[in-house]
C-alpha cells in the first residue's frame, strides 16, 4: 500500500526470502493456486557504466514493468528510514522502444529525478526478470505478495512481501507470519541486487 508524499509514491514494505518449500507452504496456507498468479516482467536499466551511480543507495532501481499489457517506467530510491521513494510514468509502446533501443528517456517524473541524481542519457538496458505474483486475501488487513522470480541464466528465488499503511506494521505482520510458520528471518536484498548477482554468475 503506497502512500503519496511530495509528488512521489512511498513504499512501506517488509520482505523475506523463502526456500521453495517455505513458499509452497505459504501458498497452501493462503489457498493460492496456479490461477492466482499474475506474471510481471521487469526490464532493468542503468547508466552506460552498467550500474546505478555509487553515490545512490544500494537497491536503487530503474525499470520498466509490464503487467497485464501495460508498461510503466519506475525509479525506486531507498531512504535511510527503510521507506522507498518511487517515481513512475506510464509508457507508450513507442516510448518504450526508444528507451530500449536508443537509451532515450521520455519526459516526465522519472527523467526529472534521474537527472537530479546524476543519471543521464543514454540509458543502458540490462535484462529481464520475470515474477509470478499472487496477492492472497488475509486477516491482517495488509497486502501480502508471494513472488517466484526467474532471472537471466535460469536461477529462481522466492519471497514474501508485506505492504501496509506504515513500515512498522509491515514488519510486525511479516514477523508474525514468519514465527507462525517457523520461517527464518533473513536479510533480503532488493530484486535489483539479486538480478545483478544472477547476471554475474
Amino acid at each position: 500500500m503506497n502512500i503519496t508524499k511530495d509528488n512521489q509514491e512511498i513504499e512501506l514494505e517488509a520482505k523475506n526470502l523463502l526456500t521453495k518449500e517455505e513458499f509452497l507452504q505459504l501458498c497452501n496456507h493462503f489457498l493460492v493456486g496456479h490461477d492466482n498468479f499474475v506474471e510481471q516482467e521487469n526490464r532493468y536499466f542503468a547508466d552506460q557504466e552498467g550500474i546505478i551511480p555509487v553515490n545512490l543507495p544500494i537497491g536503487t532501481t530503474l525499470r520498466v514493468r509490464e503487467k497485464k499489457g501495460a508498461l510503466r517506467l519506475e525509479f525506486k530510491l531507498p531512504e535511510e528510514t527503510g521507506e522507498v521513494a518511487e517515481y513512475s510514468d506510464a509508457l507508450s509502446e513507442d516510448q518504450f522502444q526508444s528507451l530500449l533501443h536508443n537509451g532515450k528517456l521520455p519526459e516526465g517524473n522519472v527523467k526529472k529525478v534521474l537527472y537530479e541524481n546524476g543519471i543521464l542519457e543514454p540509458i543502458l538496458f540490462l535484462g529481464i526478470a520475470r515474477t509470478l505474483r499472487a496477492t492472497p486475501q488475509n486477516d491482517w488487513g495488509v497486502e501480502i505478495s508471494l513472488d517466484e522470480t526467474s532471472y537471466p541464466g535460469g536461477s529462481k528465488d522466492y519471497e514474501i512481501e508485506i505492504e501496509s499503511s506504515s513500515l512498522e506494521r509491515s514488519h510486525e505482520v511479516l514477523l508474525e507470519i514468519l514465527n507462525e510458520f517457523e520461517i527464518q528471518k533473513i536479510d533480503s536484498p532488493r530484486k535489483i541486487e539479486r538480478f545483478y548477482k544472477a547476471t554475474k554468475k
